[in-house]
């Protein structure tokens, strides 16, 4: 009877502390993110103990949560189940602490990609958002040979010329790690054979000033489009993006930070179900990436809420991403993100502000290192192709939202 006397207790004032809460007007503290429940259905095998704390601990953590913390801890203290409490303690004490940046570094800066070398796009394009975006994502030719990845001489003036001229710009460099003349040769690369234009090409950047830059090296390898697909040969995949890294970073002055990126969701049928499957290494990875578009294979009939859910808990989607990112000790980045047209194989989503407002909430939950959205019509649309998800990404990202 103690028991019960105690726990209606401690109920009747968390229902009363919700209500004060409620009725102040601070909605938005109480709301419980869609990352409870992905972790809650992502149990990782562990002990219940430690899937209990992951879930607990989730980004997005709120008032709520704190204050239903403590009652569970009161709970399992009069049980006597000592070592429970001291867990739920412990999460609720991380909740009290105020988010860092687990990289030690800038996070969540802005980004775009609006076409090869498209400076003046870029700048347009900020000043249109009324925001800075000091993160230019471009790509290195994949379909002119070895020579177009050793020497992309134009891309690279243009984008120092750029950097040179604000504080904090950085490029975000995408290098591709086969062209496509030698589609399928990563054994070859990773024997050595394809060192010399990865070389050239950084001895290229670091010579323009651009020996910072983020590269995105071999993006997207779980993918089967590009020259460099993993799915034949991961482990060929692995150790030729090794190789690359140490090659670019034995330059003098080189700084660069190797960005690792997949794209998310597993294709019909692929053997790389898990990141682990074609992960390099972490002595080579310094950001771990994830390429994100608002689509559901051949179906453009979902609500925006069910691909939301889709996106977010799908394998090697978004939820996996933050788990495989933060175990590994390593701060994330989204190269690419965007909503595409209805109505194509890619199931896109169309005009979805919805989308864009939960894409931007992530951000302020998993503080990336960078953000930048896709903003070249590659059969999927621009931004401008829909005008209430635009309306919405200025309101997110530009001066009212940041």
């Amino acid at each position: 009877m103690r028991r019960l006397l105690i726990g209606a207790a401690v109920l009747a004032a968390v229902v009363a502390l919700l209500g004060v809460l409620v009725g102040r007007g601070v909605r938005a503290l109480l709301d419980l993110d869609f990352s409870v429940g992905a972790a809650l259905l992502h149990r990782g095998g562990g002990s219940f103990e430690v899937d209990l704390l992951q879930v607990l601990t989730a980004p997005g953590l709120s008032v709520f949560r704190f204050v239903v913390l403590l009652p569970i801890a009161v709970l399992f203290a009069v049980r006597g189940q000592l070592r429970m409490t001291g867990f739920v303690l412990v999460a609720a004490l991380t909740v009290c602490l105020p988010p860092v940046d687990r990289a030690g570094a800038a996070t969540d800066t802005l980004g775009v990609y609006i076409g090869g070398g498209a400076v003046s796009a870029h700048t347009s394009f900020a000043a249109w958002l009324g925001s800075p975006v000091d993160r230019a994502v471009d790509f290195v030719d994949q379909g002119n040979g070895w020579e177009a990845i050793a020497q992309p001489s134009w891309l690279l003036d243009t984008w120092a010329t750029w950097v040179r001229a604000g504080a904090g710009r950085q490029l975000v460099l995408s290098v591709p790690l086969l062209p496509e003349s030698a589609r399928g040769q990563l054994w070859v690369g990773a024997a050595g054979f394809f060192d010399e234009p990865f070389l050239w090409l950084a001895r290229g950047m670091v010579a323009r000033g651009l020996g910072g830059s983020i590269i995105r090296l071999g993006w997207e390898a779980n993918t089967g489009s590009h020259p460099w697909a993993a799915e034949g040969d991961p482990g060929s995949y692995k150790q030729f993006f090794r190789r690359v890294v140490a090659v670019m970073r034995s330059v003098p002055g080189a700084a660069f930070s190797f960005d690792w990126t997949a794209n998310s969701g597993v294709g019909g049928g692929s053997a790389l179900t898990t990141f682990d499957s074609f992960y390099p290494g972490d002595d080579v990875v310094d950001l771990i990436g994830l390429d994100v578009y608002d689509m559901v294979w051949k179906d453009s009939t979902s609500t925006p809420a069910q691909r939301w859910n889709f996106t977010l808990n799908q394998r090697l989607g978004l939820v996996d991403h933050r788990a495989f990112a933060w175990a590994h000790g390593k701060p994330m980045s989204f190269g690419e993100w965007g909503m595409l047209a209805r109505g194509d194989q890619f199931g896109g989503g169309g005009d979805n502000p919805y989308y864009v407002d939960r894409m931007a909430d992530w951000f302020g939950q998993t503080t990336p290192r960078y953000q930048s959205y896709f903003n070249v019509d590659w059969g999927g649309g621009v931004l401008s192709s829909f005008p209430n998800g635009q309306a919405r990404y200025r309101a997110r990202f530009g001066v009212a939202g940041r």
